[in-house]
């Protein structure tokens, strides 16, 4: 596969958003390319490889959506039932509107909860998770809501979601990935924050969060792309359009179960999603109707600023999104809710 980038111009963006290092994998029927350009880390020269481990962050929302809707096709978990009453559930003020949730709803980020309500790191906690409004009424996306529908997922299957994960390991081709890790791989990124106090590697975390907790690399998540575009049927589940978020003369943006979506003027969809864990960021991309797909991850907290340098040459112009995302305005790469 012909590299489609303007390297030079993706080195220049690099240097004006401080990313130290990126890997990029672009995929399109069996093939799957990599460009690595930069250090994997800001105080050393170790290069970026495709194996390179970084945050997925909400990459993670990806994965998990495949496996929960797959899950759905054989069964083992329902799209439109009610959530089980896990231990997490008692954090939800309004047990009314617990009751008018689905994995449905969450999946598409129509759950009415905020992004989040406290660090989704630590086990057992008590934070309070009030409705912002009902759901099923508008969209907003919740961090909140996936990790509701991992407890209720863990607790039907009767796993924790890493055991869950591991059923999927070797068939979406992603044997370096872990949703829960208490030891950092040694290949591992370090990302720049805005200070030297705020650069830091990846952080462990015990327990598997749906909504951000995947470490992954270029190498893997491309097979991941891959895999997708192997199985329309899944993919097509995957985007199929659940709500419409906004709608002008050039396209519209809605979502589907676990990405957003972009349908231009002409018809033609992309299915996206951004990473944001602060220092680490990723994008992925898959232009619905060219099956081609690409995924960068950087190491850097303006690595969200490289969208256009990196993902429009493989799937062409995300100005819609990029413009309701924002980053391009951000100044100082401080963690985003997003819209």
């Amino acid at each position: 596969m012909a590299e489609p980038y303007d390297t030079t111009a993706i080195v220049d963006a690099m240097l004006a958003a401080d990313v130290p290092g990126i890997a990029i994998a672009t995929v399109k029927a069996d093939a799957i390319d990599f460009t690595v350009l930069g250090s994997a880390s800001p105080d050393t020269d170790i290069a970026v490889t495709p194996d390179t481990v970084f945050e997925a962050a909400s990459l993670s929302k990806t994965v998990f959506a495949a496996m929960y809707v797959d899950a759905v096709t054989s069964k083992q978990l329902s799209l439109d039932g009610r959530l089980a009453n896990t231990n997490a559930a008692k954090r939800v003020t309004d047990s009314a509107l617990y009751q008018a949730l689905t994995p449905r709803l969450i999946l598409s980020h129509q759950s009415g909860l905020p992004n989040w309500a406290g660090d989704a790191r630590i086990p057992d906690r008590t934070d309070r998770l009030e409705f912002k409004h009902e759901p099923g009424t508008a969209f907003g996306y919740s961090g909140e809501g996936y990790e509701l529908l991992r407890a209720h997922a863990e607790l039907r299957l009767d796993m924790s979601l890493e055991a869950w994960f591991d059923g999927y390991r070797q068939g979406f081709g992603m044997p370096a990935s872990h949703f829960a890790y208490d030891k950092v791989p040694a290949a591992s990124a370090v990302a720049r924050g805005v200070s030297a106090e705020t650069t830091r590697g990846i952080s462990p975390s015990p327990q598997g969060l749906a909504a951000a907790s995947l470490t992954t690399t270029a190498r893997d998540y491309g097979r991941f792309i891959g895999y997708l575009l192997a199985n329309p049927a899944l993919l097509d589940s995957l985007t199929g359009a659940q709500v419409t978020i906004e709608e002008d003369d050039r396209g519209a943006l809605r979502w589907g179960l676990g990405w957003g979506l972009y349908e231009r003027p002409d018809g033609s969809r992309v299915a996206y999603h951004w990473g944001d864990n602060w220092q680490f960021k990723a994008f992925v991309a898959i232009d619905l109707d060219e099956e081609t797909g690409v995924v960068y991850f950087a190491n850097g907290v303006g690595g969200l600023k490289l969208v256009s340098a990196i993902a429009e040459p493989v799937v062409g112009d995300l100005t819609m999104v990029r413009n309701w995302l924002g980053y391009e305005e951000d100044q100082f790469g401080a963690v985003r809710s997003p819209p």
